[in-house]
């Protein structure tokens, strides 16, 4: 079947206050290791990193979180992926774009995709110092002895017959050598009168990626879709669109696609994800859908929004914290902990939210 958006408009505020801590005693000489996240409660922050931490990831054990990092000691300003212990603490693995060719460039590695066997999947973007636009970028697989990367998928990738795409993100995989995705276009606003640079991030359709193959195929029906999941039965995925406040289910095998609940007044749902008969999305907060004429698109621009998660069927949607505006949330597979971009002024942490 195929289903319409329903375009949704709401506009949040939040602010979050953070508490100072004392140090009482001086750090003394040892080795200090991953022993959890800095300061353990309900909800913990994970990252202090003064610049962006995002699109955290599980790894299917539940034993680890890979997202990330933008690096604060070069003057390019990096963005590589780290690997941290599932109660937080120190980071055991990085991995940077680091070549005598980049040092000119900035390297962005994000949307971080661990598979069962330890292959990682993850996009690589390059631009200029300091530029609005990147070059270009690619779908990429590592290895799980973090071998070579290999490109998988140019982008910008514009398939012949339908609308191209710029960007990748909410990379899954959906098992064997087959990864899904949230095809995106990128909006550039700058307007240096007024002092306005800015990106927007708009989600286009859903596609599938196996590993190999020249072009990723779209899942009909899936245009202007906001979020992916891949559930716990196999062939299954649940999405969101965009300005829509629903989430949906549909089998692969059949096409079937059915609603699975709707937020309703709360607000536009995305950033959808299940795992162990849980639910977790973001909605409402600070985001806005419109449909671009000139672009003949449907645009969402998202600037986070509160964090839910419920059991399904028949729970009720139960809210993480009323004081702050998050994005990208990923859910353990055990269903008890989330891990999520928290969006402050100064740029994105990652914290941890424990679940009964």
């Amino acid at each position: 079947m195929s289903v319409r958006p329903r375009p949704r408009v709401l506009a949040i505020a939040g602010a979050l206050v953070f508490l100072a801590c004392g140090h009482e005693q001086p750090f003394r000489p040892g080795t200090y290791g991953p022993e959890g996240p800095f300061n353990p409660s309900s909800l913990s922050r994970l990252t202090l990193n003064p610049r962006d931490d995002r699109t955290p990831a599980w790894t299917p054990d539940g034993e680890w979180i890979w997202y990330s990092a933008e690096r604060n000691d070069r003057q390019d300003l990096d963005h590589c992926l780290g690997r941290l212990p599932a109660g937080g603490g120190a980071r055991v693995e990085t991995r940077c774009h680091l070549t005598l060719a980049a040092e000119d460039s900035t390297d962005v590695l994000e949307a971080p995709a661990p598979a069962a066997d330890g292959r990682l999947a993850y996009v690589h973007v390059n631009g200029r110092i300091g530029a609005v636009t990147p070059y270009g970028g690619q779908l990429t697989v590592t290895s799980a002895d973090g071998g070579d990367p290999q490109r998988i998928l140019r982008l910008p990738s514009p398939p012949l017959g339908r609308r191209g795409f710029d960007r990748a993100t909410q990379v899954r995989w959906l098992g064997g050598d087959t990864l899904v995705f949230i095809a995106e276009l990128w909006i550039y606003v700058q307007n240096d009168l007024a002092g306005i640079r800015d990106t927007i991030e708009t989600g286009v359709g859903i596609e599938t990626m196996v590993l190999g193959a020249a072009v990723p195929e779209r899942i009909p029906d899936t245009d202007w879709a906001s979020s992916v999941s891949v559930g716990d039965t196999a062939g299954v995925l649940y999405y969101t669109l965009n300005g829509d406040s629903r989430v949906f289910r549909r089998d692969r095998a059949t096409g079937d696609t059915a609603t699975i609940y709707d937020f309703g007044t709360l607000g536009v749902a995305r950033d959808v994800q299940v795992r162990a008969g849980r639910l977790v999305a973001v909605v409402g907060g600070s985001v806005t859908a419109a449909w671009d004429v000139n672009l003949g698109a449907l645009v969402q621009n998202d600037e986070g929004g509160w964090l839910y998660w419920m059991d399904f069927p028949g729970g009720a949607p139960m809210l993480v914290s009323d004081s702050a505006r998050f994005r990208r949330p990923a859910l353990s597979p055990d269903g008890r902990r989330i891990v999520a971009e928290l969006r402050g002024p100064g740029g994105s942490d990652l914290w941890l939210a424990e679940l009964p």
